[in-house]
Order: C-alpha cells, then sequence, then structure tokens
C-alpha cells in the first residue's frame, strides 16, 4: 500500500493510500493546510488543534450544504 508524506500546519503525516490515490491525497492534504492557513490569518494563533477542528467542522459544513442542495435539485 502506498504512503504519501504531507505536510498540514507545519507538521509531517505520513499517511497510507490506495494505489494509484497519491496525488489525490497530496491535494486534499494541501487544501486542508490552505485553509487552516486562510483560518489563520483571520483568527490569529489559537492553537494548532483548534484551527485543525475549525477547518474540518467548516469543510463538513459546506459539504452538508452541497448535499442539501444536490438533493434539491434531484
Amino acid at each position: 500500500m502506498p504512503q504519501v508524506t504531507v505536510n498540514i500546519a507545519d507538521r509531517t503525516y505520513r499517511i497510507a493510500c490506495g494505489e494509484g490515490g497519491e496525488q489525490h491525497l497530496e491535494r486534499l492534504a494541501a487544501f486542508y493546510d490552505a485553509k487552516i492557513g486562510e483560518m489563520r490569518q483571520a483568527f490569529g494563533e489559537i492553537g494548532d488543534m483548534r484551527l485543525m477542528v475549525m477547518a474540518a467542522i467548516a469543510f463538513a459544513d459546506e459539504l452538508a450544504e452541497a448535499k442539501r442542495r444536490i438533493e434539491a435539485i434531484e
């Protein structure tokens, strides 16, 4: 199983992924890291864990909204 090394919030993580999923995982990690960076600029240094949780909740909110819109269209 392939492993990818990604950097999120100035920390390095080694994550396993499915065969051929390396670039996708790298893009997802970069997207998440960018969201944390945006939140860091908006809220300042409030702690890495809090920023990670806030970014995850922001993405969950976006996903829920996208699902709601798709259901409305269907």
